[in-house]
């Protein structure tokens, strides 16, 4: 994710390097069955931090492309073969801009404040594109994505 504002990075710096992160962390990896229990990664892992304007955008965009779209069995078909591929997906929960001299004065216990963003909302992301619209829940003490919208992978 390379971006002229100062986001949050994810933990890798670019795709071959997240390919690297994904295979060092399998329990990352996308659950094809939509029974299995939530993902739940390490504690050490942060959610990725991206502009929710245009996460709200892209949402928009999505849905408008999917209500045009007609339905195609062949293209279902198509997908078939593919159903199985992990996927890497971002959590995105807004973003915030900072100069850099706000930036280096960030101590331990700073709190910033996201713009634009309902307290708990989040867009579940592969690449930029948004597949899903959220909110934040506690999973047994642990953070996880209740669906609230869905964008259709057709």
């Amino acid at each position: 994710m390379t971006s002229t504002d100062p986001t949050l990075e994810t933990p890798y710096a670019n795709e071959a390097s997240e390919a690297a992160y994904l295979d060092e962390r399998p329990d990352l990896a996308v659950q094809p069955d939509a029974q299995q229990a939530p993902i739940t990664p390490d504690d050490t892992d942060e959610a990725a931090v991206d502009g929710a304007d245009d996460e709200q955008q892209a949402w928009a965009a999505a849905q408008q492309s999917t209500d045009t779209a007609p339905e195609n069995s062949a293209d279902q078909q198509t997908l078939s073969p593919l159903a199985h591929l992990p996927l890497a997906l971002t959590l995105r929960c807004g973003s915030l801009s900072l100069s850099l001299e706000q930036l280096q004065r960030l101590d331990h216990g700073a709190v910033l404040e996201v713009q634009g963003v309902t307290p708990g909302q989040a867009w579940l992301c592969s690449g930029e594109q948004v597949v899903a619209e959220g909110e934040l829940v506690d999973v047994g003490g642990r953070l996880g994505l209740q669906i609230t919208r869905m964008a259709s992978l057709t």
